[in-house]
Order: C-alpha cells, then structure tokens, then sequence
C-alpha cells in the first residue's frame, strides 16, 4: 500500500483490521415495521442504522423473530430481509436480492468499483478465448488462466 493513499486516508493504517461489514452504515432514528408471514403481523420498530446490505432495528418489547420478513420502511419502501442477529431488543437485518434501500448512505468508491467488477463479462470473455483456435498457443492459454486468478485474486482483495 502507498503511504500517499494511507496518510491521505484513502487506505487503512498498516496493521488495520478491516472493518466487519461490506458497506457503510448510516446512523437513523426511525420508525418502521417489521412484517412477518406476509402481513399477517406487523411490529414496530426504530431503524438504528441502516447501510445498502442491511440494517439494526429496535423494538420496544423482547421479541424472538427469526427468518424472512419484510422491512416496511417510513417512506413507503418494502424490504424483504433475513433475520441475522437478535439479542430480544434489537435486531440485525440483511437485505435480500439487490435492494438497496433510500435511506442509505450513498455508495462510495469501493462498493462501486466492486460492483463494476462483478458486472464485467470475464467469465464469458475466457470462454470465447478457450474457443479460438489460437487457445491451442500455450502463450495464449497461459494469458486466459492469468487473466481468470488476476480476476478472481482482485475480487477477494476488495
């Protein structure tokens, strides 16, 4: 890592521990309801956080809820999300699928080069290499497996 990007705070300190989650959290204070065995029960709730991935609801009463339900946002927007944490008063949510709700905090730099990778067609590309005739040139074999580790290696780092 360069200690221009690290002192810049573009990158973390060496020695850093990465944080827990994939994207930003954004600290909210409101109400919403949770929606359980497709709108047969409803509770409410306070957002605490919310991030593009999930979000840390609080509910007044202890309450073991577990499995799929839906976020009914203030704003009118519906979340399916999974349960995947709850201590009784609050509890962790994951959101399903590519929802990404309005409350949460823009994406920044990294989320968005990760996702134009996942978008780019590698895959696709290295197949219609393995079909060219000049696949058979070990050279040009060589360059599509280095190409396939490069793109795999790159996503695990970010």
């Amino acid at each position: 890592m360069s200690d221009d990007l690290r002192m810049s705070g573009a990158m973390p300190p060496t020695g850093a521990v990465a944080p827990k989650r994939g994207a930003r959290r954004k600290r909210v204070l409101k109400g919403a309801r949770l929606v359980l065995g497709g709108g047969m029960s409803t509770i409410n709730c306070t957002i605490k956080d919310v991030s593009a991935t999930g979000a840390r609801v609080r509910v007044s009463d202890i309450t073991q809820v577990s499995g799929t339900l839906q976020l009914a946002m203030p704003d009118g927007e519906i979340l399916d999300a999974e349960v995947i944490r709850n201590t009784g008063l609050e509890i962790g949510l994951r959101f399903l699928g590519d929802q990404r709700p309005s409350l949460a905090p823009p994406p920044d730099t990294l989320e968005v080069v990760i996702a134009d990778l996942e978008q780019l067609p590698i895959d696709s590309l290295i197949l219609q290499i393995t079909t060219l005739p000049e696949h058979d040139d070990e050279e040009v074999a060589e360059a599509a497996r280095g190409l396939r580790l490069a793109a795999d290696k790159l996503t695990n780092v970010l």
